[in-house]
């Protein structure tokens, strides 16, 4: 994955934490279908931005979708 498609990846996911949107499921699906292809820097640092912003926002919109993605991605760190 060059840098350009990491950064895009990393904005899309910080852009959508609280979103109660479609956009939501499409990073989410996008992430699980290219989990192969996120570096270990890039899942450690999307299961701390968004097991923050559960910590902070519990009652967050879609809040089963990202911890479903917390824990696909842990298990590949």
């Amino acid at each position: 994955m060059d840098t350009n498609e990491s950064v895009i990846i990393m904005s899309a996911v910080r852009y959508m934490l609280g979103r109660s949107s479609y956009g939501v499921g499409s990073v989410c699906d996008y992430l699980r279908d290219n989990q192969s292809r996120l570096t270990e820097s890039n899942k450690s640092v999307i299961v701390l931005d968004v097991q923050e912003y559960l910590d902070k926002n519990p009652e967050t919109a879609y809040k089963s979708d990202w911890l479903k993605i917390i824990e696909l991605l842990n298990k590949n760190i």
